[in-house]
């Protein structure tokens, strides 16, 4: 929430693309702000305060694609072009509990990827964002559906990965519950395919005590080796 507020910690990340959830629609970001300088943007929500964003910079474009269900809530399916080409899908991992009366309730991340497999199965591919709860489990034994459905489809945690760490290990959280220290919840992800796996660079978490001060959540940065080029 109140995106425009953080542009500056955006900036100092240096994002290439940058999938932001609970962000407002472009019109309210550009009313609130005099330096938006992103390249391009991507927006799905309805409620104007707090949508699912995905930006880019520099030279990178971004076209939606046209399989987006509009009021779908919780995916965002682009088309990435510039130095390279590549599918993203932004997640949120918003829970149908909760939505407010008159409003279309969110489709299930679940259901939303299973729609959009066709979309993610053309390659290179990334799914990022915000899962919630949509891959925790009461204990770590079990995967969730939707984290075996992102394994069967060939994706990969770029954190898991550069850590070398299973699921439920986690040593660095990425959500902050009312922002109370310390967090335990690693919930902000960035899957990647077997082309993006083997290009992956490392993967780097906004220290809490940094960022709770702006937001219940911290970034994950995955860094990509491009071309020859990161």
């Amino acid at each position: 929430m109140r995106f425009h507020d953080k542009l500056d910690q955006l900036r100092a990340l240096q994002p290439d693309i940058a999938v932001i959830p609970e962000c407002a629609c472009p019109e309210v970001l550009l009313r609130r702000t005099d330096a938006f300088d992103v390249s391009d943007l991507a927006w799905e929500g309805v409620n104007p305060q707090k949508g699912l964003a995905v930006l880019s910079f520099g030279p990178w474009r971004l076209t939606v694609d046209s399989r987006h269900r509009i009021t779908s809530g919780t995916t965002l399916p682009v088309r990435v072009s510039g130095p390279a080409s590549f599918r993203l899908l932004g997640v949120w991992g918003l829970p149908r509990w909760g939505h407010r009366p008159r409003r279309p309730t969110p489709e299930p991340l679940l259901e939303g990827f299973d729609r959009l497999t066709d979309f993610v199965r053309r390659r290179p591919a990334i799914v990022a964002g915000d899962f919630n709860s949509t891959l925790i489990t009461r204990t770590a034994a079990a995967p969730t559906l939707l984290a075996r459905r992102l394994e069967e489809e060939g994706f990969v945690s770029a954190y898991h990965q550069s850590r070398a760490l299973d699921a439920g290990d986690e040593a660095e959280p990425t959500f902050f519950r009312y922002r109370r220290l310390p967090g335990r919840h690693h919930v902000d992800q960035i899957f990647v395919d077997a082309t993006f796996a083997a290009r992956l660079l490392g993967v780097e978490v906004g220290f809490g005590p940094q960022w709770v001060l702006a937001s219940d959540h911290a970034p994950v940065v995955a860094e990509l080796r491009i071309d020859g080029g990161a």
